[in-house]
């Protein structure tokens, strides 16, 4: 359940960055990286975490978001995310 309420809120904020997302994103809005921890995520993007506390100190999968998006099956981190980050353009930051 909390999986399941993680990536609702993960798909709402991620519809708030579509604006500034680059205009490259638009044609994928996810992507995957390998890393750990806060700085592995790119500003501006919400990442989401395949394992708790952003991966620990181990590299592991980071689905980076960028744009809109209506589902995570197709990517892979549907039922995986454990933590999220969001990295704002403005420097503000919200991670759970």
């Amino acid at each position: 359940m909390i999986k399941k309420t993680l990536a609702a809120a993960a798909l709402a904020v991620a519809a708030l960055l579509a604006p500034h997302a680059p205009a490259t994103a638009a044609a994928d809005p996810i992507r995957e990286i390998s890393g750990h921890g806060l700085d592995a995520c790119p500003r501006p993007a919400l990442c989401l975490y395949d394992d708790h506390d952003f991966n620990g100190t181990k590299d592991g999968r980071i689905w980076v978001i960028t744009g809109s998006v209506s589902s995570l099956q197709a990517s892979g981190a549907n039922d995986r995310v454990t933590s999220a980050y969001m990295n704002t353009p403005s420097g503000y930051e919200a991670w759970t």
